[in-house]
């Protein structure tokens, strides 16, 4: 499986979510998208897993993301 295959891009993302590129931008400045940001180069990419088990999860605010983050932690 490739690097590419396993990150996803803000278009994708966009995409996934239903979501314009700014709105993401803005709910990832606000703390509003508990999802990981990855920066390489100039880019902003995401671990599709991750964004994956995040929509699974019926996309919980930032807070529940985090209680349940650590609750599987706990285990």
């Amino acid at each position: 499986m490739s690097l590419e295959s396993l990150l996803l891009t803000v278009d994708d993302l966009s995409t996934l979510l239903n979501l314009s590129r700014s709105t993401i931008y803005m709910l990832l400045s606000d703390g509003r998208l508990p999802l990981q940001v990855h920066k390489i180069g100039r880019t902003t990419r995401f671990i599709r897993s991750e964004v994956e088990a995040y929509v699974a999860a019926g996309l919980p605010s930032a807070r529940e993301w985090k209680e349940r983050a650590g609750a599987d932690h706990g285990k």
